[in-house]
């Protein structure tokens, strides 16, 4: 392939990850395009499939010294917007028992709840939320 497709396709994809963000994957791809298409403007390649080999490579590269500077980031806001419902009450919808898994109704929301305390809660009661994972209200 020309040198110049890889630099145009490195651009494009690292373009459309502002655009429209993929969790840094496009972003990859793009970096690592660039890199081939530069790579190639100077003559190491001497066929294509060592181009695409190329490009692969950095790409995986790339994603594994990335992954967890991104992906923590990444992880870390998924409950963020949920911490301020810490200490608020949810109403139970279901008969829970100790350590089971049911649901409430938070704020007009029904979430996922689990039952940490010791004391068996009755549908229609409230608990106070002490602390989120992902879509889970531990009461």
């Amino acid at each position: 392939m020309h040198w110049w497709v890889w630099v145009v396709t490195g651009i494009i994809l690292s373009a459309v990850e502002l655009l429209l963000p993929a969790g840094f994957v496009l972003l990859v791809f793009g970096i690592s395009f660039l890199l081939t298409g530069i790579a190639s403007a100077m003559g190491v390649f001497y066929a294509s499939w060592q181009e695409w080999f190329f490009a692969g490579f950095i790409s995986i590269i790339l994603l594994i010294i990335l992954k967890k500077r991104f992906f923590k980031n990444y992880n870390a806001s998924l409950t963020a917007g949920h911490t301020d419902l810490v200490g608020e009450w949810v109403i139970i919808k279901s008969d829970l028992s100790k350590n089971t898994f049911g649901s409430g109704e938070l704020r007009g929301t029904i979430w996922k709840v689990f039952n940490e305390s010791s004391d068996q809660l009755i549908a229609g009661s409230k608990a106070r939320v002490v602390r989120i994972e992902g879509l889970t209200l531990f009461v």
